[in-house]
């Protein structure tokens, strides 16, 4: 036998009184509706989260993948050609410099 508390509510019109009803046995059937209606909480819980995070990591997906320029990948990408360039211009302008010294150092 399983004990479960109970709840009586009991009202005059003008108050509303809640009396615990202590060692009150529950069936079989009533721990099954107890749990069932804890189980359907608990999958109603679950269904809005993964919801919600599908629909965010949707959004999320879509930025990393390529669009024409509007993506963060787009982005990235340009960020990575420029960044290129940069280095192939550091790198004429360093040969330069060293020319340069070697220069100097031949006319001293």
């Amino acid at each position: 036998m399983y004990v479960f508390p109970h709840f009586i509510c009991v009202s005059d019109n003008t108050h509303l009184y809640s009396i615990l009803e202590k060692g009150c046995v529950m069936s079989l059937v009533e721990w099954a509706g107890v749990l069932s209606g804890f189980a359907a909480f608990g999958a109603a819980i679950i269904a809005a989260t993964s919801w919600v995070l599908k629909s965010y990591l949707k959004n999320f997906v879509h930025e990393l993948k390529p669009n024409g320029g509007g993506s963060m990948k787009d982005t990235v990408n340009q960020i990575h050609a420029e960044i290129t360039e940069l280095r192939i211009s550091v790198a004429k302008l360093e040969g330069q410099f060293t020319q340069h010294l070697a220069e100097i150092g031949k006319n001293e």
